[in-house]
């Protein structure tokens, strides 16, 4: 497992020199990867292993496009918050969202190959409008 850190002695890695790092990884037979990002993009991207091993990506505090274009085999988690294109345009991999929030928490899996749509697997909040009323997301709904 190799465990990357973005922000060394106060400077930020760039999205390029992280992404290089991963898939120099990724050539060297490394498959899982703990990230602690600092707003990088595109991490989980299009990465295959050379035997077929499965890859996957642990991920806090990503950027736009986590799990961009993942390939099956791939497995992207991410704890936390994050932006609302995770798995834009997913070409088969799974990705999991487990965020953390004041009301409760909830994980969010995305698998839908081709689209940017949110199926939530479970929710935990309570209602937030005094009416009862809950949104789309919150009646746990697919989003499109």
């Amino acid at each position: 497992m190799l465990h990357l850190t973005t922000v060394h002695d106060h400077h930020r890695l760039s999205t390029q020199d992280l992404l290089l790092r991963i898939e120099e990884a990724v050539e060297r037979g490394e498959t899982e990867f703990v990230i602690e990002a600092s707003g990088q993009h595109d991490i989980g991207g299009p990465l295959w292993n050379r035997e077929g091993r499965p890859l996957r990506f642990t991920v806090t505090n990503p950027g736009q496009r986590v799990g961009g274009m993942c390939l099956p085999d791939t497995e992207v988690i991410v704890n936390g918050p994050a932006p609302a294109d995770v798995g834009w345009l997913n070409a088969g991999g799974r990705i999991v969202r487990h965020r953390r929030a004041l009301r409760g928490g909830g994980t969010h899996l995305h698998r839908r190959p081709g689209r940017n749509a949110i199926r939530l697997a479970h929710e935990a909040r309570p209602p937030i409008r005094g009416s009862g009323t809950l949104d789309f997301a919150e009646r746990g709904q697919l989003l499109l």
